[in-house]
């Protein structure tokens, strides 16, 4: 490991059906924050005779969070995730750190997953810009692609 700082420049934020039939729509010019969560159920099994615990990993699980900048037009964001939301419908979600060729120096993180929070109005006073947070919940493995 280097130890090197890298500041996140030019990000790729994709959302596409689940099934891949399209395109993913390239939504990285209105993204402002994303952030992956990768957890794993971590589970006791510490025997009465022990002294110290003893755990093992269960199942994965990931979120995956971003704030946008919000878009009430006709095809806008707004439209597209209550869409999503309303219709509990299952997307793909592509993320990489470049808007650069997928590489080791830039992998890609990609998942199926459902829209599990959003706020379509987030903002702190008259004047400022609208954001909407989303939360999506993954369906399955998340991939890390490098190639």
């Amino acid at each position: 490991m280097s130890g090197t700082a890298i500041t996140l420049k030019n990000a790729f934020v994709a959302i596409g059906p689940a099934d891949n039939t399209t395109e993913p729509t390239n939504i990285s010019c209105q993204v402002t924050q994303i952030t992956i969560n990768l957890t794993s159920d971590v589970r006791e099994v510490t025997p009465v005779c022990e002294t110290a615990k003893t755990k093992i990993v269960g199942l994965k699980d990931s979120t995956f969070s971003l704030e946008a900048n919000q878009d009430f037009a006709d095809n806008g964001f707004d439209e597209f995730m209550f869409n999503a939301y309303n219709l509990s419908t299952e997307l793909s979600i592509h993320v990489r750190p470049s808007a650069s060729a997928v590489g080791v120096a830039n992998p890609a993180y990609t998942a199926n997953v459902f829209v599990s929070d959003y706020s379509p109005f987030s903002g702190q006073s008259t004047g400022e810009e609208m954001k909407a947070p989303v939360s999506f919940a993954s369906n399955g493995n998340v991939t890390r692609l490098t190639a």
